[in-house]
């Protein structure tokens, strides 16, 4: 008798032991080939073959369609339904008025240059095959508000540099943000934040990933809360399972050599951050064009909070660096001639452009090109 669902991805054959089913489970990424098996065919092997149900994919659409926005000579659109403060804590977030203090910076490789790089560029569609490296959109806000993006912009970039550098190969790494609330200590720069869901400096974790590394996604889960108010987290705060009935949850990775899990290496970590935004600017599409995505920080308006589509252009000159994000590519609008900057935010696919978002490029705008981070994979 089935007792529990997973889903077959596809079948194969060994030379050795003959025709086998590739199924996909959901225990975590340390459980079998990396969340993955392969069990023979035939011979009612677990029941794999009793009963099976499939669905194709209908074509996408909104639950609720926005209303068509009014005559405007903006670049971009907005949701006017959408109030300040529905993406945003304005009173708790912290806003300092310069960039962070430098952090501990590993630098080794040549760095790429302004003019190498292409003239366009987006994760989403790389080469001339258009193919997607970008890892999954976030919602840093689930399952409660957490002031968490600047775990969230650095984790998305290298996520994608991962896929980037091993040309889109299985297993796509996913890297857990709750790791990172639950073990960084609160940034030595306290206008950064306090740690955790209160803020923290996304140049911090570059080098923490580098000295302790960082854990998939199904090691710990996101929360979207401090689980440790020291931040001295346990074993359990990195990788953890938790086992049926009352025996409770326990680190994985415990014994010693028992319950293994991956982590993951950053190589080298780099600032960009210039007194001149412009040559900022020009660093970060060198940067961008030939290693992949970085980490940014912009600043949060209530226009940006309500934006829906289009380049986004700020009027207010705020440049108050509250919000981290991703930048995951650059290129220019054939209509307006207007340069941009690829983004993507945390706040769910239900923001902007499915999550993502464009923004002006080359004019500074919401400070985007005061400071970025990036990071190499070690692989």
């Amino acid at each position: 008798m089935a007792n529990h669902i997973l889903s077959i991805v596809g079948w194969g054959r060994d030379a050795t032991h003959g025709d086998y089913w590739l199924l996909r489970n959901s225990w975590g990424t340390y459980w079998g080939e990396g969340g993955f098996a392969k069990i023979k065919m035939g011979g009612k092997n677990l029941g794999v073959e009793n009963s099976c149900s499939w669905g194709s994919p209908a074509p996408m659409q909104a639950e609720q369609e926005r209303a068509a926005p009014p005559v405007s000579t903006k670049t971009y659109t907005t949701d006017a339904t959408v109030k300040a403060g529905t993406y945003f804590d304005y009173a708790s977030a912290p806003r300092p008025k310069a960039r962070s203090a430098d952090a501990h910076v590993r630098v080794v490789s040549p760095l790429p240059k302004y003019e190498d790089a292409p003239a366009s560029w987006d994760v989403r569609a790389v080469g001339d095959a258009k193919v997607n490296f970008a890892s999954p959109s976030r919602n840093q806000h689930i399952p409660v508000y957490c002031g968490s993006c600047w775990t969230h912009g650095p984790t998305s970039a290298l996520n994608d540099r991962f896929n980037l550098a091993r040309k889109g190969a299985w297993p796509q790494v996913f890297l857990s943000p709750q790791q990172l609330i639950n073990c960084m200590p609160p940034p030595a720069d306290k206008t950064q934040g306090a740690g955790g869901c209160l803020g923290g400096d996304p140049a911090d974790v570059g080098p923490f990933l580098g000295a302790h590394g960082g854990v998939d996604e199904t090691c710990q889960n996101y929360q979207a809360k401090n689980l440790y108010a020291d931040f001295k987290c346990a074993a359990e705060g990195v990788c953890v399972n938790c086992e049926p009935g009352r025996k409770g949850c326990h680190a994985m990775g415990q014994p010693a050599l028992q319950n293994n899990f991956t982590k993951y290496y950053t190589e080298e970590w780099g600032r960009i951050n210039a007194t001149d935004p412009a040559a900022n600017a020009q660093q970060m599409v060198a940067e961008i064009g030939a290693r992949g995505p970085i980490s940014g920080s912009i600043c949060v308006t209530p226009e940006f909070e309500a934006y829906t589509g289009g380049i986004f252009e700020d009027t207010t000159g705020c440049t108050s660096l509250d919000h981290s994000i991703s930048i995951a590519g650059y290129g220019t609008d054939a209509a307006t001639g207007k340069d941009y900057w690829v983004i993507r935010n945390s706040w769910g696919t239900y923001w902007g452009e499915q999550g993502w978002a464009r923004v002006r490029r080359g004019t500074n705008n919401l400070g985007i090109e005061i400071t970025a981070e990036w990071t190499t994979p070690k692989l």
